[in-house]
């Protein structure tokens, strides 16, 4: 948990092949992407969207790379408009 506090971003990648899980609890973080893996499998969202809310959210696939470039520009623009260069935090499950 300190280690959340101290990060700048957190990046939260759901395996989109598992079922549905709640998430860890995040609230502690300043801001959070979630990244929605494996859509190439399934689309995942509706199955998280109650759970994700207006958080910051990706849809990729990394077989296909389908959503790879805009995760890539969500995370440009959030580190090019926080200095200094943030820790990222990956939670997996």
């Amino acid at each position: 948990r300190e280690t959340m506090r101290r990060s700048q971003i957190i990046l939260h990648v759901i395996d989109g092949a598992l079922p549905p899980y709640p998430f860890p609890h995040l609230e502690d973080a300043p801001i959070v992407v979630h990244v929605l893996n494996k859509i190439d499998v399934a689309d995942v969202r509706p199955a998280y969207l109650d759970q994700i809310g207006s958080d910051r959210s990706v849809a990729i696939s990394c077989v296909t790379g389908a959503g790879i470039d805009e995760l890539r520009e969500i995370l440009r623009d959030l580190l090019l408009g926080n200095t200094p260069q943030p820790d990222v935090l990956l939670l997996e499950d």
